[in-house]
């Protein structure tokens, strides 16, 4: 009855034309359609109300693209920061992004890749999929707000990294791989970079799209992911001086070593958080004991 109420306010709020209350009542009601309706309905009523603020916008982006290509990019400033370690490592990371053959043997073979730019790269990932997790669109949100977790996130993605790091390189070094720890780590930052761009873009179009335009936002998603897959599968490969069976079988061992560890690791974990519980139990027992 509850929800039944707070639907039918969301419903008279939206024909009195209050979308912002219309929307909160949907998400009380945890109801994604009917906020959908209603996002859809604020979101032409502010074009309508604001379309001159937004073309000034677009103009003023245009501009400041204008300057940036006129004034930085000719700039001593602009050449010694390609000039640069970061510069240089993240300019070729773009390149490998839509060259991958190339891009990922040249990252090794000519020590293109380096260290400092993965990191960066890393965390710059990082932070664009904590935005993503926490902060895109209600309507593109995994459940409620109130359900996602921020920090397992982070941790979840970070293991995997390292699964995938150290699986890879367990399987390899058998397989006679040409590549090290830090080449592995190298050319898998490298393979992550698009969703740096892709996942900001991602994250805009979740608060300007409706469930009716999904489809817009889940194919960007999916060409994404492949994207990012596809160049981590290249970047293992060109590392290790693979052809393509070999890259493949070697992935195929890579994911199931990344799920092994993933096992091995949840083990020792509850046997450590049984030894704990034990000692504290014993600690107890030996305390009421003595008193």
């Amino acid at each position: 009855c509850f929800t039944l109420a707070e639907k039918s306010l969301g419903k008279l709020a939206l024909y009195e034309k209050d979308y912002g209350k219309a929307m909160d009542q949907s998400k009380k009601t945890a109801s994604k359609e009917d906020y959908s309706e209603a996002f859809r309905a604020y979101r032409s009523s502010f074009i309508n109300d604001h379309y001159r603020i937004l073309l000034l916008a677009v103009v003023l982006l245009v501009i400041v693209w204008g300057l940036y290509k006129k004034f930085w990019l000719p700039s001593k400033a602009c050449a010694r920061w390609k000039e640069s370690r970061l510069g240089k490592g993240l300019a070729y990371e773009k390149y490998c992004s839509f060259h991958p053959l190339d891009g990922f043997w040249c990252l090794k073979r000519e020590k293109r890749g380096n260290l400092l730019t993965a990191a960066v790269t890393i965390i710059l990932f990082l932070l664009v999929y904590l935005m993503n997790v926490q902060f895109r669109g209600y309507l593109f949100l995994q459940g409620q707000p109130e359900d996602v977790d921020a920090l397992l996130s982070l941790l979840a993605a970070v293991g995997l990294m390292i699964c995938y790091c150290v699986g890879n390189w367990c399987f390899t070094s058998l397989m006679d791989g040409k590549g090290t720890m830090k080449d592995i780590f190298i050319a898998m930052a490298a393979g992550l970079r698009p969703y740096i761009t892709g996942g900001l873009v991602l994250f805009v179009l979740s608060h300007v799209l409706t469930l009716q335009e999904a489809f817009l936002y889940n194919a960007i998603s999916a060409i994404l992911m492949l994207w990012v897959a596809g160049l981590i599968f290249f970047g293992m490969m060109m590392t290790h001086d693979y052809l393509l069976g070999k890259g493949i079988l070697t992935m195929i061992l890579t994911i199931i070593g990344m799920a092994l560890i993933v096992f091995i690791g949840l083990m020792v974990f509850n046997l450590v958080d049984d030894m704990g519980s034990f000692i504290y139990g014993l600690y107890r027992e030996l305390l009421y004991r003595r008193l």
